[in-house]
C-alpha cells in the first residue's frame, strides 16, 4: 500500500518549454508490517533537480520536513523570508543527532529556553519531565493537557463503532457500498489505492474490537467468526481458519447458525479446537424474543464516548498525594 504524501503533487515532468507535461507517476509503497511499526510515517516529494522525477523522503513521524515544506511554499506565494539570524529551534529531550538534523533542515541553531515544572528545572539539553508525564491528568501528577495523537485515535475509533453498531449516515453508507461491499468489517482488507483514513481505520481494528461486545439475543446478526461474543473473543482471531473447516459453517454463518429453540447447537466435535470452544461458551442463553446488543465495554452506559475511548488507550498511574495542595480543586 501507498504512504500519504505531501510536497509535489505532480511528481515527474518532462523539463520541456514547449509542450510541458507534469503528472503525479510515483508512489511510496509499503507493507502491512511496516505501517504496524511506523504508523505515522509519510512520504514527503521535494522539488525535482537533475532527474525528471522528484525525489522522496520517508517521515517516521518526524513534523520538521512537512513544517519546512510549507514554509517553503509559503516564501515562495509571500516573498517573505524567515531571517536566520533571529530564528531559533527550541526542542526538549531530543539527541543532539536530532537537534543537527533539525539545523541542516531549517538552517536556524538550537536555542535554550529555562523553563521550570514544580520546582524542577529543565532545558533544551534534556528535559526532567517527559511529555508524556505532562499530559496525565492533574490528579495523576501532569498538567491534564491533552495528547493529540491519542485523542485522534480516540476519535477515529468512533467511526469503527458507527459501522459496527449500524448507525445509518450518508458516510456509513459510502463506506458499506465501496469499501465493504457486503463483506464484514472484520475481514476488511486496505487496498494500496485506499485513502490514508481507512488505512488507519483497518490498523485501529485492533484496538477497538477488546472493547465492543456482542450479546445473543435472537442471533441473527452477530458474525459467529468474527464478532467479539464468545468467552475467548472473536473465534476466527483465537483459532484461525481450522476452528472454520471442523465446524463445517461457512466464514459467513451467524451464531444462529449455532442455536436451536434458544439453546446453544453447535455441529459435533470434529476436532479439539471445537471440543473447547464448545466447552466454553456463554452462561446465558440465546432469547429469540430479543434482537442483539452491542455494548462498548469501556463505557459504564455501553455506548462510545471520546473519553472512554481515551481512557483505554492509556494505563492509569496512581494518584500523587499533592494534587490539592497544587491546584486547589
Amino acid at each position: 500500500m501507498s504512504l500519504e504524501v505531501w510536497g509535489f503533487h505532480h511528481t515527474r515532468c518532462n523539463k520541456r518549454s514547449n509542450g510541458f507535461i507534469s503528472k503525479k507517476l510515483d508512489r511510496v509503497l509499503v507493507s502491512n508490517d511496516w505501517l504496524v511499526k511506523f504508523e505515522n510515517s509519510e512520504a514527503i516529494f521535494l522539488p525535482p533537480s537533475i532527474s525528471d522525477h522528484c525525489p522522496s523522503v520517508v517521515k517516521l513521524g518526524l513534523q520538521a520536513l512537512v513544517l519546512k515544506t510549507a514554509l517553503d511554499e509559503f516564501s515562495l506565494l509571500s516573498g517573505l523570508l524567515a531571517n536566520e539570524a533571529k530564528s531559533n529551534i527550541f526542542t526538549l529531550s531530543l539527541s543532539s543527532t536530532t537537534n543537527q538534523q533539525l539545523i541542516n533542515i531549517f538552517g536556524y541553531t538550537v536555542g535554550s529556553l529555562l523553563i521550570r515544572y514544580l520546582g524542577v528545572e529543565g532545558d533544551s539539553k534534556g528535559a526532567k519531565i517527559s511529555w508524556s508525564v505532562i499530559c496525565l491528568p492533574k490528579k495523576e501528577g501532569g498538567l491534564g493537557i491533552k495528547d493529540l495523537s491519542s485523542w485522534n485515535k480516540a476519535l477515529m475509533i468512533r467511526h469503527l463503532w458507527i459501522l459496527i453498531y449500524g448507525m445509518n449516515n450518508l458516510w456509513s453508507s459510502w463506506i458499506k457500498a465501496y469499501h465493504l461491499k457486503g463483506s464484514n468489517l472484520w475481514e476488511a482488507k486496505a487496498p494500496s489505492t485506499c485513502s490514508w483514513n481507512w488505512r488507519k481505520l483497518i490498523f485501529l481494528r485492533l484496538i477497538a474490537r477488546p472493547l465492543i461486545q456482542h450479546y445473543i439475543g435472537n442471533s441473527s446478526s452477530t458474525s459467529l467468526w468474527f464478532d467479539n461474543w464468545h468467552p475467548d473473543g472473536p473465534l476466527l482471531f483465537k483459532w484461525s481458519s481450522h476452528g472454520v473447516y471442523d465446524s463445517g459453517l461457512p466464514l459467513n454463518a451467524t451464531v444462529n447458525a449455532i442455536i436451536l429453540v434458544d439453546s446453544w447447537n453447535w455441529p459435533a466435535a470434529m476436532s479439539i479446537d471445537l471440543v473447547e470452544i464448545k466447552s466454553r461458551m456463554p452462561s446465558y442463553n440465546p432469547n429469540s424474543n430479543i434482537e442483539d446488543s452491542i455494548l462498548w465495554l469501556s463505557s459504564p452506559n455501553g455506548i462510545y464516548s471520546a473519553s472512554s475511548a481515551l481512557a483505554s488507550l492509556r494505563a492509569p498511574h496512581p494518584l500523587v498525594p499533592w494534587f490539592k495542595l497544587v491546584w486547589f480543586p
